[in-house]
């Protein structure tokens, strides 16, 4: 989606802007006001960092600072080239224990890597009240909701950054359990079951996921007077949406996969972006139909179906050994709109039954993906069917 916002018209020139204005600045007044964290003046802290820089392959670590804030927060400022670094509140640092920092800190190493902070520093400026009112009101109405739903995604993207670095969903959990409001004096004593069945429980809520349509609808209008309060998902809505990434198997194919799966599973999901983010969407509807249909638990499916996604493996002699044939149709219902279904061939005792879905994702045509558009100008048809797996 980060690709998305470079296409828009006027808002990456316009995120440039400010970045160059705020990004030296920023980095001045950290110099200037927070407490410069190196292996020399803090050694416990900085070796934490280090550990967090070591798990996501952070070779060049950017510098780190405490600033003396009565506020809970962490933020990154700068990514890549563009000499970064990262921010923790001294009132954070006394409230969290350890592996609840290195969470945290692998969270704001998670937005330098991806480089969110050209656009992240815009949106927190564009509804934080510090940009002119003519410019806000001249940008928020077209491109707010674009830039609020991407700040609320790319979020989720940092917080398995933070997972991978603490290698603890219980530690997360616990990281947002008191951005929640769990004070600290009770932090120790509260439930880490309990708060999971809550996310649960918030997640069966939302079918389709956060991503759904109309559920991102709500979210946008909700926020509609305080955009601002939107650019974060709500704390309940991250541990939820990281309990799903690690129910569907993918903490563990990072963390335990061989180099060779790990790198396959890399280069498909750092690529093409919407061909990436088709392929995320695609593995979540086939999971929720194999849990639904061979009433198995995702922890079964979501290997197997990976592995027939990413790797084309067969499904033979599985617990979901009678889907037959996957197909992904895509279909360009406009000259400027492209939609996805799916077609699943189901063994249902001896006849084999047809089966179509929806996927919860449409497209301008100029955001599909390159290899999309490509094959549609080749063959002049309206319908592109790609065979997925057949057994």
């Amino acid at each position: 989606m980060l690709s998305r916002l470079e296409r828009l018209p006027i808002l990456p020139s316009i995120a440039s802007k400010f970045i160059n204005n705020t990004s030296e600045t920023g980095r001045f007044r950290l110099f200037a006001t927070g407490f410069h964290i190196t292996r020399e003046s803090l050694p416990e802290l900085y070796s934490l960092y280090l550990q967090a820089c070591d798990s996501l392959c952070v070779d060049s670590p950017p510098p780190l600072f405490i600033t003396k804030e009565p506020i809970f927060n962490a933020f990154a400022l700068g990514s890549g080239g563009d000499k970064p670094c990262i921010s923790l509140t001294a009132e954070l640092v006394s409230v969290l224990d350890e592996d609840e920092l290195i969470y945290v800190m692998g969270h704001e190493l998670g937005h330098v890597i991806s480089g969110h902070a050209k656009y992240k520093w815009l949106a927190t400026l564009l509804y934080s009240g510090m940009v002119p009112r003519e410019v806000k009101v001249a940008i928020a109405p077209a491109l707010g909701p674009t830039l609020l739903l991407w700040s609320r995604r790319s979020e989720y993207t940092c917080d398995r950054a933070g997972l991978l670095a603490c290698q603890s969903l219980e530690t997360a959990a616990r990281v947002n359990m008191r951005f929640a409001g769990v004070p600290k004096k009770y932090a120790g004593k509260a439930s880490y079951q309990s708060l999971m069945e809550q996310a649960e429980k918030l997640r069966e809520q939302v079918p389709g996921g956060w991503l759904n349509p109309r559920y991102v609808t709500h979210q946008l209008s909700r926020f509609a007077h305080k955009l601002y309060d939107g650019t974060h998902p709500d704390p309940l809505e991250r541990i939820a949406e990281l309990q799903q990434w690690v129910d569907e198997g993918w903490y563990d194919e990072i963390v335990n996969g061989n180099p060779t799966s790990r790198s396959k599973l890399a280069k498909l999901l750092t690529g093409d972006s919407h061909l990436a983010e088709l392929m995320l969407i695609l593995s979540q509807s086939l999971i929720a139909v194999c849990v639904k249909e061979f009433n198995v638990s995702r922890e079964i499916a979501s290997p197997l179906i990976r592995k027939v996604i990413y790797d084309s493996e067969t499904l033979k002699n599985t617990p979901i050994e009678a889907l037959l044939r996957i197909e992904l149709v895509i279909e360009k219902i406009s000259s400027d709109k492209v939609q996805y279904v799916l077609i699943l061939l189901i063994n249902k005792d001896g006849n084999a039954v047809r089966q179509t879905f929806q996927l919860p994702m449409s497209e301008k045509w100029e955001d599909t993906a390159q290899d999309i558009r490509e094959e549609f100008t080749m063959k002049r048809e309206k319908q592109i069917i790609r065979q997925l797996y057949s057994i």
